[in-house]
């Protein structure tokens, strides 16, 4: 059922973007969309399975709603970092900061570490066994994380407690 549902979804998108209707062009979308479905389903859920990833519908709808916030935390943090460059006395004081998450989940801590690499002014050095090693350039965005905002956020996605 899952395999069909790609399936069709891949062929509408073709259809949407090629705009053609002719039956050569109808069969190369049915072609296509068949082999990226399998290559899907092969690839990746195969793959997601056999290394204990799972995300349901559910989960990516909460995705989905996470990435304009994550967005709006982004845009923030560049209009921090633009102030402390252009600021006449450049207030970078760098920081590295480690803490524990409450995350267990491997797709959670991915998603919470590269949450955090994407906002300016701060990268996750190491994440290893629910420790977060990340460096800040200044203290103002190290407790924004330590704040634990945005891990709540991403625990929200995946419904971890």
């Amino acid at each position: 059922m899952s395999f069909l549902l790609t399936f069709a979804i891949m062929f509408i998108f073709w259809l949407l973007l090629s705009g053609k209707f002719t039956p050569l062009f109808l069969f190369m979308g049915v072609i296509s969309s068949l082999l990226t479905a399998y290559a899907y389903h092969r690839f990746f859920l195969g793959n997601a399975c056999q290394i204990g990833i799972k995300m349901t519908w559910r989960s990516f709808r909460r995705f989905l709603l996470y990435l304009p916030w994550l967005l709006y935390q982004i845009l923030m943090a560049n209009i921090h970092i633009a102030y402390l460059i252009l600021h006449p006395r450049m207030p970078i004081d760098p920081v590295l900061i480690k803490f524990k998450s409450k995350l267990d989940q491997d797709l959670a801590c991915v998603v919470f570490a590269n949450s955090i690499t994407l906002t300016p002014g701060t990268i996750t050095v190491e994440c290893q066994d629910g420790e977060y090693l990340i460096h800040a350039l200044d203290r103002f965005s190290a407790e924004g994380l330590l704040a634990g905002e945005m891990e709540n956020k991403v625990a929200q996605i995946f419904r971890v407690e």
